[in-house]
């Protein structure tokens, strides 16, 4: 087999033996496999980008002021149980979100001519859930996750990673109205 297809299989194996992704309490978490072959050392490494906010408020209180979060940042709700307490928003083609531009939030690379958040189309899709802790205590449980795809052409999607900026506007913001 030769040193390409050795380095590829290595790879391919590495993505597959991974643990899949998984909802999470600890933010940041970090799943990592290294593999070393004669010549070469590969690193494999997934973040798992779950943040999680604790409100000193019931879940029903929470879950109101949630959505009014949402929609002064300019996020689509495109699936809301209210029983489960579980929401997903989506935001794509706009170039700014909550009034900021969208590098704030996100990293995609970038090109010459800049930032690929000015001047690809993104997708944004924010994923949250609410925990009871007790009758007064919320976990807010939010992922999020972005991709670029360039307007010109076809090409595929650039997965973007968060800055933690946009978790963080919402836990303030949801702190700020539960006050």
């Amino acid at each position: 087999m030769s040193r390409l297809s050795t380095l590829l299989f290595a790879v391919s194996a590495v993505a597959c033996s991974a643990p899949a992704a998984r909802p999470n309490t600890d933010s940041r978490q970090t799943d990592r496999v290294t593999v070393v072959l004669p010549s070469t050392v590969i690193a494999y490494t997934r973040l798992n980008d779950v943040s999680t906010t604790t409100l000193a408020a019931p879940k029903a209180k929470v879950w109101s002021n949630l959505i009014a979060v949402h929609e002064e940042l300019g996020l689509t709700a495109s699936e809301i149980d209210a029983r489960a307490g579980t929401a997903v928003y989506i935001q794509e083609g706009k170039s700014t979100l909550g009034g900021k531009a969208l590098s704030a939030y996100f990293d995609c690379g970038s090109t010459v001519t800049g930032p690929r958040t000015a001047t690809h189309s993104v997708a944004i899709r924010v994923s949250e859930s609410l925990e009871s802790k007790s009758a007064d205590t919320t976990l807010v449980h939010t992922a999020v996750y972005a991709f670029a795809r360039n307007r010109g052409t076809s090409s595929d999607n650039l997965q973007c990673s968060s800055t933690g900026r946009l978790e963080e506007n919402i836990a303030h913001r949801l702190a700020t109205l539960l006050q």
